[in-house]
């Protein structure tokens, strides 16, 4: 077993001496059955009030509102997920362990009602009678279920003892033990949604190897593959200091993939983005591709709804912002509307959301240079070259054989190297891989219009239909 979780709960390093102790010992696991039965069950009645919830319509009245309550809802989800997998392994813990996990628990159970310790319940009686009215229902709402609860999971013979012990706890609550004991990542608290995923499993490692494989097989990118190794190698290394106790830095992960077009970055964009899954710095595999029409409105006051959906749809993953440069207006232009609320979120959601955005180089530049807080924001910056003739020759065969065709042994290297250069000196913008594949397609009607030409279709046999003649490439150069 090895994950944050448990390594938070053994050993000496995190939290050794647990903060209080049951009056009985032998009464442990009573204790610890209860404040798991408490925990989830709170927590899933908050999930279940906000079934049927009307999201759409708070997004499009109150913004502010709908995110407290998208967040709230989050990090009950969160604290439950933590809760059965702590569940899982419980009878592997020895007794500090476990004392350290039933202190946790309770601090759990009690955290919604110490939250509210400073709440200006005379203030807002004053000012504003909705919000005082609204708090309230929910506060009394949630000590008559915290006592239902206890009602439903004390055993007589165990009550005094837990009741004991939860006193203990209340005199004594503050951020500091509500933190305890899981590890504590960098800005991660009780309510915390940061990820959670866990570099260390098996089947993580694999399917890390495999999107390596799948980028190192990619033809060209030598110096953006050496760059994303070395990302790779950072946060690994990041997750094993994280998961011994050690400090980590604050570090952000949003980009700018710079180059022309078909140079391979929205591909390269999703390998990464399933990466930052398996290495456990996102937790979901979410990859929301975007534009400037995705983001901007034509009316003043929509652009920031029609961003904020956006961002919301990849919270928990990853953003990726093609063209992004599109952005960039004058004047009464609503793109620095949508740039000002991305920037928002990229703050409130810090931890929680990743950006990439792509575009040309020098477009690109302009676009961060615009706005201060795009590039304190985006420093990690990866350019993509254009693809050499000898490397677009390789994705053309490459192409070729994937889509289940093969060439001649007439067609050589020599003549597609001679097919290609002539293909970019006669188009301006080629755009790299997006071009060869536009040469493929046109090789492939060329092939179809000579089949079909020919005679009898039924007598064409497999091989025919797979082969690329010499004529096929040649008649490109017309």
């Amino acid at each position: 077993m090895n994950t944050p979780v448990y390594n938070s709960l053994t050993g000496i390093q995190h939290d050794f001496l647990p903060k209080f102790l049951p009056e009985d010992m032998e009464c442990l696991d009573a204790c610890l059955t209860v404040a798991f039965t408490k925990a989830k069950l709170e927590a899933n009645r908050v999930i279940e009030d906000y079934e049927g919830f009307e999201w759409e319509d708070l997004l499009n009245e109150n913004y502010q509102k709908y995110r407290e309550n998208k967040d709230f809802l989050e990090k009950y989800k969160r604290r439950l997920e933590l809760v059965n997998e702590a569940e899982a392994f419980r009878d592997r813990l020895d007794v500090f362990g476990k004392l350290k996990l039933m202190n946790y628990l309770s601090l759990l159970g009690e955290r919604t009602i110490y939250d509210y310790r400073s709440f200006s319940w005379g203030k807002y009686h004053g000012e504003d009678i909705q919000v005082y009215r609204e708090n309230k229902e929910f506060f009394l709402k949630y000590l008559a279920r915290v006592r239902e609860i206890s009602i439903e999971t004390r055993s007589k013979e165990n009550n005094d003892i837990i009741q004991k012990h939860t006193n203990n706890l209340r005199a004594c609550m503050d951020e500091k033990n509500c933190n305890a004991p899981f590890i504590p990542p960098v800005r991660q608290d009780l309510f915390s949604t940061q990820p959670h995923n866990k570099f260390n499993s098996e089947a993580n490692r694999k399917e890390l190897d495999t999107l390596q494989s799948e980028l190192n097989s990619m033809v060209g990118l030598n110096i953006v593959k050496d760059r994303i190794a070395s990302l790779v190698s950072e946060i690994a290394i990041r997750k094993e200091r994280e998961a011994h106790g050690l400090p980590i830095g604050d570090r952000s992960y949003h980009m700018v993939f710079t180059g022309n077009s078909g140079t391979g970055k929205t591909v390269v964009a999703r390998i990464v983005a399933q990466m930052f899954y398996a290495l456990g710095l996102t937790r979901s595999n979410t990859f929301v591709e975007a534009t400037r029409s995705d983001l901007v409105a034509g009316y003043v006051g929509h652009t920031a709804i029609k961003t904020n959906k956006v961002v919301d749809r990849a919270l928990g993953g990853v953003l990726f912002i093609d063209e992004a440069y599109a952005l960039y207006g004058e004047g009464n232009d609503f793109g620095a509307e949508a740039i000002n609320t991305l920037l928002k979120r990229m703050e409130d959601d810090r931890g929680d959301l990743i950006v990439i955005m792509a575009g040309y180089e020098h477009e690109m530049s302009g676009l961060l240079s615009s706005n201060q807080g795009l590039e304190s924001r985006f420093n990690r910056k990866i350019h993509f070259e254009d693809y050499s003739i000898s490397e677009m020759v390789q994705i053309l065969k490459r192409t070729i054989t994937v889509n289940g065709y093969s060439l001649s042994g007439c067609v050589n290297n020599n003549l597609l190297d001679i097919l290609l250069t002539s293909a970019t000196k006669r188009q301006e913008k080629f755009s790299n891989g997006r071009g060869v594949r536009n040469l493929f397609e046109k090789i492939v009607e060329n092939q179809e219009k000579r089949i079909y030409n020919s005679g009898d279709l039924k007598s064409v046999s497999k091989s025919e239909l797979q082969t690329i003649s010499l004529d096929d490439v040649m008649s490109v150069l017309d």
